[in-house]
Order: structure tokens, then C-alpha cells, then sequence
């Protein structure tokens, strides 16, 4: 998975390549994201709508923060009982990225915040390129 740092910049050429389990986390997490909005959330209803943002703050090491955000989906409430494809996405993701994911339940959609050092913790570190 590459991403642009300075997406905001159209000419900027910086970016950071992830290791492979990374990329295969941050899949999985997005397919779950994915099904779940497609069947019960806001990709189910026509007025539908997705945002996905991120940055990387430059520091040391340079953080990642990545949000997914429904809109204009049915009114969401926390559920009485979470699935193995949520708990996939809180642990392992998390896990995988030395970080944190916190999945939100506003009225107006499903949110799911991860942040994350981008580091040389992760296996095989991280390239900048």
C-alpha cells in the first residue's frame, strides 16, 4: 500500500511503502470496513456516502492517521454484540501496525479511526520514498 503524505499537493512525489502484513492488515480491515457498509450501512441506501482521509504527520517517528466515515446511511447505533470481522479490525489491525483503532457509532454512520507510527517496528520497517 502506498500512500501520499502530501495528498493535498498534487505534484508532490513523497510517499511510504508498507511492509506486505501491514498491506494484508489494512486490506483485510478495509474489505470488513467494506462488506459491512455495503449491507447494513451507508453503501445500502442510495443517498450513500464514504470518506476516507488520511495524513502523516511529519515527527519522530512520522504518525498515520487514517479515518473511514460514513454518511448518509440508516441511523447507526453501537451493536449488542460484536463480530468476529470487528474484533478483526480493532486487535488485529491494531495490532499489526503497533497502533490504535477505534471504531465510532454516530448517528450519522460508522467511523473507524486508526492512527499509527510509521516505523522500523514494523516487520521489516518502513520505506520512505
Amino acid at each position: 500500500m502506498e500512500a501520499n503524505p502530501d495528498f493535498a499537493q498534487p505534484n508532490s512525489r513523497n510517499g511510504y511503502s508498507t511492509p506486505d502484513v501491514v498491506a494484508e492488515a489494512l486490506t483485510l480491515a478495509r474489505h470488513e470496513v467494506t462488506t459491512n457498509t455495503t449491507k447494513y450501512g451507508a453503501l445500502s441506501v442510495p443517498a450513500r456516502r464514504v470518506a476516507i482521509t488520511w495524513t502523516v504527520t511529519p515527527s519522530d517517528p512520522p504518525q498515520l492517521a487514517l479515518r473511514w466515515q460514513e454518511r448518509g446511511g440508516p441511523p447507526v447505533s453501537p451493536p449488542a454484540l460484536t463480530g468476529f470481522g470487528w474484533r478483526l479490525i480493532e486487535r488485529s489491525l491494531a495490532f499489526e501496525l503497533a497502533g490504535e483503532v477505534h471504531i465510532t457509532y454516530e448517528p450519522g454512520g460508522v467511523g473507524c479511526n486508526v492512527s499509527a507510527p510509521l516505523t522500523a517496528e514494523w516487520p521489516n520497517g518502513v520505506e520512505v520514498a
